[in-house]
């Protein structure tokens, strides 16, 4: 049974692209017909076989009436001589010729003469007997053959109308059966089809709102993080600017302090000249002024030269050697306190400048985590 044959009216509401609804009806539908059609296929092969048994059944009994045909056919080709024997005219000659025999007449001419035709002539009655049975054992076979046959005939066309009856029942019925079956099914799916739209309906408004609800979520945070961010970079902003005050200040302190240990430096050298002058009275003049000026061009010659010159006035002026000793050990302790101070502060300036380097590596780590973390809430949002 087609499927085309069954009547469906396209609703207006089916949309082109097959849905799943859609797909379950075509099943259901597929299943229903192919039910039906193995039914009907089961009750004709049945049918069928049961043609083919009654077939082979009637070829069975036309066979065994050949067999009993032919056997009949072989009695009457061996039923001759007993008929023959049988017959008063084969028992008079034989019995003629026995006794012709026993009294020794079997070569005269008469007796030759005699029995030939009467030996003729019993063979052809018994031919003719023979001939008028066995035509009517044939046409007593044809007519049962024929009788057979049609009664094959019948059998065969009576089933044959059976099985145009009930295939046009079956079909009937099922037509209705399945037509009524797919309006109760295509109503359901109508149903539920408009109970869909409803709650696709709900589940869409129900989406959209918790994508607003993230979006903004996402926003708040993302404000929120720009604000830290902010304020992490303002923090950072005044910090630098206390680190260059505190640099500015403390390069003003360091100024301030060379310019007090050159000025230092200074009233030692002249309070140094003046020791060395009113030396030089004592030693009377031997010690010129301009030598003492090359010793404190700069903190480390002048060590150097002071040692040289009091050592070569300790050679030109052997009398006053513990004066001019005690004159270059002082030197040499204020030079010695000078120098450890300098190094004291360029180490702390030293120092400075290492914690505000490290201070700048910290805020460029930190900048670069917070890009990091912007940069992934960005990709969050685009996804």
């Amino acid at each position: 049974m087609d499927t085309k044959e069954i009547g469906l009216e396209s609703t207006p509401d089916i949309v082109q692209n097959e849905s799943a609804d859609d797909k379950r009806l075509n099943a259901i539908k597929k299943i229903l017909v192919g039910n039906q059609i193995e039914r009907i296929e089961n009750r004709f092969r049945g049918l069928s076989r049961r043609v083919e048994s009654s077939n082979s059944h009637l070829v069975s009994i036309v066979e065994e009436l050949n067999q009993e045909m032919a056997s009949l056919k072989l009695r009457n080709n061996s039923s001759a001589p007993t008929t023959s024997s049988l017959n008063p005219e084969v028992e008079k000659l034989i019995q003629e010729f026995v006794d012709a025999k026993k009294e020794g007449k079997l070569a005269t001419a008469e007796l030759v003469s005699n029995l030939e035709p009467r030996f003729n002539q019993v063979e052809l009655n018994i031919n003719n007997e023979v001939d008028g049975k066995a035509d009517a054992l044939k046409a007593e076979v044809n007519a049962f053959r024929e009788k057979i046959t049609a009664s094959q005939v019948a059998f065969s066309s009576k089933i044959e109308n059976r099985l145009g009856e009930l295939e046009d029942s079956v079909s009937a019925q099922d037509q209705v059966k399945v037509s009524n079956r797919l309006a109760n099914l295509e109503e359901e799916i109508k149903s539920l089809r408009n109970q869909g739209s409803c709650k696709n309906l709900e589940f869409q408004n129900n989406i959209s709102e918790r994508q607003n609800n993230f979006e903004n979520d996402v926003q708040d945070l993302l404000e929120r993080l720009t604000g830290r961010v902010n304020e992490r970079f303002d923090y950072a902003a005044d910090d630098r600017k206390k680190l260059t005050q505190q640099y500015d200040g403390l390069q003003k302190v360091l100024e301030n302090d060379v310019v007090s240990f050159m000025r230092e430096s200074i009233a030692h050298t002249s309070t140094i000249e003046n020791r060395l002058s009113k030396a030089e009275e004592q030693l009377g003049g031997s010690v010129r002024a301009d030598q003492v000026n090359l010793l404190f061009e700069s903190l480390s010659s002048r060590l150097n030269d002071v040692e040289l010159s009091l050592n070569d006035k300790i050679k030109n002026n052997p009398s006053e050697p513990a004066a001019i000793k005690e004159i270059a050990d002082r030197l040499e302790r204020k030079i010695y306190k000078n120098n450890i101070r300098m190094e004291a502060k360029l180490d702390a300036m030293y120092d400075l400048t290492q914690r505000q380097l490290t201070n700048r590596t910290e805020d460029i780590s930190k900048k670069e985590a917070l890009r990091e973390t912007l940069k992934k809430l960005s990709q969050l949002l685009d996804e």
